[in-house]
């Protein structure tokens, strides 16, 4: 297994980027977000136990925000600012990194559905195979007037989501 550094960014609701470990084969970002490159990779080598990721920054938010998510080629970025494919955008909160979008299998996105936005994961059925379903609802039936909304396009702004979504994601 590869890991690498991951980094989140969103100058609206962040002081400075936030850093979380990556694992480049599987694909899997682990989901704490620390402040410090060196505190995190210091835990991490101590035994690469992800439980001490966990330990060292507690879930203790729900205020959740799209971040600019982008990876090193290794344990840091380099000066130039190069990085391992291009940018991609997820949903994270000041401590936990909650989707990627990009690498995961479980793809979440927002979905406003009678004018709440929600989080939303894709499930099978629907017209053509498969539909976003939000993740407060057991059971829910597509409409043409439920809306998609891409990630980036709110990267900007504050976020009203469903608190029964949020709840879900942040587990707290």
């Amino acid at each position: 297994m590869s890991r690498i550094l991951g980094r989140v960014e969103n100058p609206r609701v962040l002081e400075a980027p936030l850093y979380f470990v990556h694992d480049s084969t599987s694909g899997h970002s682990f989901p704490p977000l620390f402040s410090s490159t060196e505190v995190m990779w210091n835990i991490w080598d101590k035994d690469e136990n992800f439980r001490d990721l966990e330990k060292a920054v507690p879930a203790a938010s729900k205020l959740l925000f799209v971040g600019k998510i982008s990876f090193a080629y290794g344990r840091e970025f380099d000066q130039n600012g190069e990085t391992f494919g291009e940018p991609t955008f997820g949903l994270a909160t000041p401590n936990r990194l909650i989707s990627t979008s990009r690498f995961e299998d479980r793809h979440l996105s927002l979905l406003k559905v009678d004018h709440v936005t929600h989080i939303a994961e894709e499930v099978l059925g629907g017209f053509d195979g498969n539909y976003d379903r939000p993740l407060c609802m057991e059971r829910c039936r597509p409409s043409s007037a439920d809306r998609s909304i891409c990630l980036d396009e709110v990267y900007d702004q504050s976020l009203h989501i469903c608190s029964a979504c949020v709840a879900k994601v942040t587990n707290i």
